[in-house]
């Protein structure tokens, strides 16, 4: 139930002491305030993670901070402010873009599949491609069961350059 998981999440970030279990401990409470339909708190949530950590340079923070900013991005998606979702993403790639830490790697991932989505919202087929060619360096394939499932890129599933772009990816259309 994720009113139980909102108030542990919010037990648990007045409980601990370390930074990384606290910036944790306020993530699972941004998911937990977005799950409820709470998104002007779960947004305010992922701010202070931002703002607490921001300028960190430990890697468990620093991925704490990426994955805010991701959920804060998908939060803004689902409120259909698809425009301040992609200055999230674009934000989570230009801080974190270039570093090469493992727990840094797949929230930039995220962030990338998220504007290939964001893109096919707006029916901006090439800038959703270029997205999703970036997520592929990082994670080293594309999960097309994911892409299959995806109702974000309904509007471009048409689309011919999406279509060349699964089958010279993919191999199938």
């Amino acid at each position: 139930d994720w009113r139980e998981a909102y108030k542990l999440a919010v037990t648990m970030a007045n409980i601990l002491t370390t930074d990384t279990a606290v910036s944790y401990a306020l993530n699972a409470q941004g998911v937990s305030l977005s799950q409820l339909n709470r998104a002007a708190e779960a947004l305010a949530v992922y701010d202070d993670v931002v703002a607490r950590f921001g300028a960190r340079t430990e890697p468990a923070l620093l991925e704490r901070v990426a994955q805010a900013l991701v959920n804060k991005g998908g939060t803004l998606g689902e409120l259909n402010r698809a425009a301040e979702a992609l200055a999230i993403y674009d934000d989570v790639v230009a801080r974190f873009g270039a570093r090469t830490e493992p727990a840094l790697l797949e929230p930039v991932a995220r962030a990338h599949y998220n504007r290939a989505c964001a893109y096919a919202l707006l029916r901006d087929a090439k800038r959703s491609i270029a997205a999703l060619e970036e997520m592929k360096k990082i994670r080293g394939k594309i999960d097309w069961d994911q892409i299959e499932k995806d109702k974000d890129f309904d509007p471009i599933r048409t689309d011919p350059s999406f279509l060349d772009f699964m089958k010279r990816e993919r191999g199938t259309v």
